[in-house]
């Protein structure tokens, strides 16, 4: 039944569809970014947690050498 709206109402919903076909874009390329940002955080923890598990075992390796130096 499309052939029945009138050229404007046609023309006013094609405009609308090409809106909203941008939105869904810049709404993907936002959703992006941001995906971006989390795995780069994300990393960044790990990362700090590696760190971290590190520091811990280097302090327990020289409290059990100054232990044995006693």
């Amino acid at each position: 039944m499309l052939y029945f709206l009138p050229h404007c109402r046609v023309s006013e919903l094609t405009v609308a569809n090409e809106r909203m076909k941008i939105q869904m874009i810049e709404k993907e390329k936002t959703i992006q970014a941001l995906q971006r940002s989390v795995n780069a955080f994300e990393t960044r923890a790990q990362a700090d947690q590696t760190e971290n598990e590190t520091a811990k075992a280097l302090r327990e390796e020289t409290e059990e050498l100054h232990a044995a130096l006693r």
